[in-house]
This record gives structure tokens, sequence and C-alpha cells, in this order.
């Protein structure tokens, strides 16, 4: 059986091996890893990408940033301002985390190292760097890629078992935890990892427990000071800010883990089988080998490491946020499972060489390599287009910095106001059950709206829903139906129509101050002063009146104040956000 082949030193599984399979894995990694650079400048800016940009930019203008989950604000002040537009500051940044990416495979070549040949070492990073979820999202700009790296680093120091690279751990540790609160979820981990390392030398609990305090402390020190330093930048008071990371903390773990029904993201997992089939089929070999080895007393080493590589791809089951982009999160350690057994197959033929063997040592890095060509090849078109028209509109539009609405900070140099529409935000919203809109166009005053979600879609009336989880309440559906209007794609500003204008006095309330360009085709009263078509008029928030001058006037529009027209060309047939699977 796999699970019970006594294997030989790591020096002469290397030297048995033969050349053209570790040529093969190199030349299929660094295959993988053009198509993720290529990908890297192609692909959609996720909605988390321009609000993880939105916090970098709240920092450095000394708007108000929340004490946990926001340090990486720290870590990119530069980018802001750093290029033309958003996407490209984005996209620069995802050319730095390719960089990062490209480390996490170092680290987990130097893991798998530690147990395995070049050839099973190297099949390693290749099913990591050839997961489909990591080539679209490693280098996705946020905490994920990043985390990644420092998970995998203080795993890399954990293997090597010196004092100093265990407090180093630690640090990288709690560095991970102050960029993201999930990586707690594989704190079970780096116990699995002592207890493989006990169980392998033969260590006393003792030496266990010392190398996992020094860990643990130098996690803490580490998080405590850096979280101590972000707090004190951010201006807030050490009581407001426990209270608001607690209050975050609380909520987040309510929301965060769903022990029933199983799998929350069933969807994204079953197109993860779909697209990476053999690594899937590799993990569940990884399973069965870990269970017998677990009840193996001679093997029992290996079964504990095996737990410890498997554990992240278990949070599957029950993290409500299991998107693509976390896959990037798990994917190190299950590859280095996947690793080991491609490894036992590779004992197997070096004992009893034959062609048949041989073979399937070729095919299995092959189909990984061809399973990512197939993946990307259809996806390799610029997916940015329609993001970047709408991104030089609304900045050719207000020169300025404004206030607006949107789902997720996508302007991130404007003040966006309003809730982070996510689904999580807007599931919090409904249940509140509070009607906010009004209130927020009163307090905030903003000029335009992008409607890159379907609940800011006013142009869709059936949208306006009572009970939909992910759609507005239907009073704040029609307050911003009733003050804002079509300017060009996605882009609405602040503004009114008025269908049938006649002679007698209307009313209309304005929310929304500023000036105001008439769009009709004769002249009209406005307040009781004669006004022209294409004349500015400055409007306070309030009720004012409008009639025709004489005779009916259709389609009248009264509409904020821009530096440009909308264009006469119509919007890119692309959609403003691709589903997380793309």
């Amino acid at each position: 059986m796999l699970a019970q082949a006594e294997q030989p030193s790591l020096a002469a599984q290397s030297a048995t091996q033969p050349r053209w399979l570790i040529v093969l894995l190199a030349v299929s990694i660094a295959l993988v890893l053009g198509i993720t650079a290529r990908y890297a400048t192609l692909r959609n800016v996720n909605w988390d990408e321009f609000y993880y940009l939105s916090q970098v930019y709240d920092a450095v203008s000394q708007r108000p940033v929340k004490p946990l989950q926001t340090f990486h604000v720290r870590l990119f002040p530069w980018l802001a301002g750093s290029a033309e537009t958003e996407i490209d500051e984005i996209n620069f940044a995802r050319k730095l985390l390719l960089g990062l990416h490209c480390l996490t495979c170092l680290c987990v070549w130097g893991i798998a190292r530690h147990r395995l040949s070049t050839a099973a070492s190297l099949f390693a990073v290749l099913t990591f760097a050839g997961f489909s979820y990591v080539v679209s999202h490693a280098t996705s700009f946020r905490t994920d890629p990043l985390a990644t790296f420092l998970l995998t680093f203080a795993l890399y120091c954990l293997v090597q078992r010196r004092r100093g690279l265990d407090v180093l751990a630690g640090a990288s540790l709690g560095l991970a935890f102050v960029l993201t609160i999930k990586v707690l979820m594989f704190a079970p981990c780096a116990v699995m990892v002592l207890m493989y390392q006990r169980v392998e030398n033969r260590a006393s609990w003792s030496d266990v427990l010392w190398r996992f305090s020094r860990v643990a402390v130098s996690m803490a020190a580490t998080a405590a000071l850096l979280l101590t330093v972000h707090i004190q930048l951010t201006d807030l008071g050490a009581t407001t800010a426990a209270t608001q990371a607690v209050s975050v903390s609380s909520h987040s773990s309510q929301k965060m883990f769903q022990p029933w029904p199983p799998v929350p993201r069933l969807d994204y997992l079953l197109i993860s089988i779909q697209e990476n089939r053999l690594t899937w089929c590799l993990i569940l070999a990884a399973t069965c080998v870990m269970f017998r080895c677990l009840f193996d007393r001679e093997r029992r080493a290996m079964g504990w490491w095996l737990a410890a590589t498997l554990w992240p791809a278990a949070t599957l089951l029950f993290y409500r946020n299991a998107f693509p982009y976390f896959y990037v999160t798990i994917m190190p350690l299950a590859a280095l499972a996947v690793a080991e057994v491609f490894n036992l197959l590779c004992l197997r033929w070096q004992r009893t060489p034959h062609a048949g063997l041989a073979m399937l040592l070729v095919v299995i890095p092959l189909v990984h390599v061809l399973g990512v060509v197939g993946c990307f090849a259809p996806r390799m078109v610029d997916q940015q287009v329609a993001q970047r028209e709408h991104l030089r509109i609304m900045h050719a539009m207000f020169p300025d910095p404004v206030a607006y609405i949107d789902r997720n900070s996508t302007v991130a140099r404007f003040p966006k106001v309003g809730f982070f529409m996510s689904t999580w935000g807007l599931e919090n919203y409904r249940a509140a059950n509070q009607p906010v809109m009004r209130d927020i166009l009163m307090t905030h005053q903003p000029h335009f709206m992008v409607a890159n979600v379907a609940a800011l879609s006013i142009d869709q009336s059936e949208l306006r829903s009572v009970t939909h989880p992910h759609l507005l309440l239907p009073e704040d559906f029609d307050t911003l139906t009733d003050h804002f209007i079509p300017f060009w794609g996605r882009i609405f500003v602040a503004g009114q129509t008025f269908e049938n204008l006649g002679v007698q006095l209307d009313s209309f309330e304005v929310l929304i101050g500023g000036d105001y360009v008439l769009d009709a085709t004769d002249e009209l009263f406005l307040d009781g002063e004669r006004m022209q078509p294409g004349e500015v008029r400055s409007l306070a928030p309030g009720v004012h009146t409008i009639h025709s001058v004489q005779g009916e006037q259709r389609d009248v529009i009264l509409r904020i104040k821009t530096a440009i027209p909308a264009p006469s060309q119509p919007p890119a047939q692309q959609g403003f956000f691709f589903d997380l699977s793309v």
C-alpha cells in the first residue's frame, strides 16, 4: 500500500529520480507563473480590491479608518496617487503581489524539501501555483496573498526546529493576524505541526510546550505592538478602538462560521472541482492516507503532518466567506499534502520501474498544465475596459473630489458615502429594517452614484423588492429613483425629471444642493424666475417650484452640473464586475 511504503533518505530519493521529470515540473511551474503574471493585468478588478485601495486613501487623507483588519494601509500609503487611475494603481500592486506569490512558492518548496524529494517538492509548487483560483487571485490586491505568504513562511520556520526561527514564525503569524483575523482558523495547523515533530523526533512534551510558548508569545507580542501603532495612527482612543474591535470581532465570528448546513460556498467549491479535478482527487487520496497513518503507530508522524496540511481545506466545510480568493490561503498546505501522494508514487516507481507508472508521473503534471491553459486561454482578454471607461468619465465629470454612492468605493480618490454593499453588508442593512438613503443624501450630499450592484440599479424597476435580502428597502429605492437620473453607462447624477410639465405651479424637493443645469426644449419658471435651457442655477436643499411658461413640456430635466456632458459613444458591452470564479 502507498501509506505503508518505507521511505529512503531524501538524498537517495532525489538522486534516483530522472532528470526529465524534474525538468518537466520546473518548466510547468514557469509556464503557470507566466500565465498568472499575464492574467494579473487583464483580470477584472474585484470590488474588494477597490475597497482596500479606498482604505489606503482614507488613511492618507486622514479620514476615519477602522482599527481592525486595516493594517494594510500602513504597508501601501505610497500607492495613493502613484498612477493615473485607481485601476493603474491596483495593477501595479498586483505586480508586486506577483513577486510575493513567487516567494510563497519558494516557501512551499522549502517546506516540501523538509520531507520530500526534489520532484515531489516541485510538484507541490505546481499544485499550488496551478490551482485555477490561485492563478486568478494570488495577485489580488487584498490581504489574502499577504497572509498566505506570512502563514507559509511561518510554517517554513517551524519545520526547521530552530529557536530563533520559532520566534520569527510567531512574528510572522502576528503580522498575518493584524492583517486579517481569519488566520486564527489555521491555529490548529501549528499545533498539529508540533505534534508531528514530537512523534517524528520523539521529543518530550516539555520541548513541544516550550516551542509552542515561544511561537505564541512572539505572535501575541508582534500583534499587540503592530495594533498599538496602527491604532495610534488612526487617532482613535484606546477605549474607542477596543470597543470597535470587540464589536467587529464578535459580529464577524457570528457571520463567518456556518456549521450547518455545511459548505456554505458549495457553488464555488463545485466550480473549483470542475476546473481542478486531478488536484481534488489527490487531496481525497491524501485524506485517505492521513487516516491510515493516524491509526498506524509506525506512520503516525506522517498522519499528523497530513492532518496539519489538510486542515485549511477542511475550513471549506464551515467558513461562510470561502470565496475563490480564500483558496489562495488554503492551497499551499493542501499542495503539500498532495505532494506526499505524488512522492509515494515516485517511491514505488523507483522500486519497481515500469512504463505504466512512468507514464503516470508524466501525465499528472501535464494534466495540471493543460488544465490551466485550457481554463485561462479564453479569459485572456482585457476585462477592465468598462471599469476604465467609467473611472475616466467620473474623474472628468468632477475634477475635484465630491461625495458619491456605490457598492464598494470604486472611486477611491473621492469620499464614498453609505454602507459597503457586499452580500454581508446588505444582509445587515436588511436585518436593521431602517431606511437610510434620505439621511445619507441630506447629510453627505452625494453628487453622483455608480450603479455597480443590483441594489443600486434604479433604472430596473423590477429590482424594487420588499423582501430580497440583497436589495434596498423599497423606501430607499424610491428615494434614489426620485433624486438621481441616468448620465452614462452605470453612472447616475443628482437630478430630477419632470415628464409632463405644465403651466400650473408644481413643487418638488431637492435633497442634494448644488449647481443644476436645465435640459429642456423651452424656457420655464424655476422658483418664480425664468430659466433658459442650458442655464445653470444654484439650488439649496429644500422645496422648490417649477412650471412651464406656456404649453406643456415633456421630459424636462434638472441635473447637477458636471465638467463634461454625457459622452455620445455608448459604454463597452462588458459587465462592471465579473464573478469571483473568473
